[in-house]
């Protein structure tokens, strides 16, 4: 049985933005002894390690000022979905954080720090 306010949103095409991914990712699993992007991987896993590290590059490179979310100019990699990648950094030794406004996906990466998309300039790449 749908109730009222489910039939009003399906008449109106009015959708709720319920999450289709939640991700939490380590960056250390994608990346091979020297550090870099494993070219050994599934295609599916190096799809998404070029998408983290895209937000990686963008959310560091404006680090202290992206405690509130920036834009990444990443486009979200769920189907069906043009959203832009937000991303955010609260602390130098946080995880970065990113989420679609469009379609409600969102997730962590951890472990990013001193790899070569850590733009802060502090310890790590320069």
């Amino acid at each position: 049985m749908i109730d009222s306010d489910e039939h009003d949103k399906h008449h109106t095409g009015e959708r709720e933005k319920t999450p289709t991914g939640t991700y939490v990712s380590d960056l250390a699993h994608f990346l091979d002894s020297s550090g870099k992007l494993s070219g050994r991987a599934p295609m599916e896993v190096r799809e998404m390690a070029g998408f983290l590290v895209l937000i990686l590059d963008k959310v560091t490179i404006h680090f202290p000022d992206t405690s509130s979310g920036i834009g990444t100019g990443v486009r979200c990699r769920s189907r069906n979905c043009n959203g832009e990648i937000m991303g955010a950094l609260d602390s130098i030794d946080s995880p970065v954080m990113w989420y679609c406004p469009e379609c409600g996906n969102y997730g962590t990466i951890s472990n990013w720090r001193g790899s070569q998309w850590d733009n802060t300039g502090i310890g790590g790449n320069p």
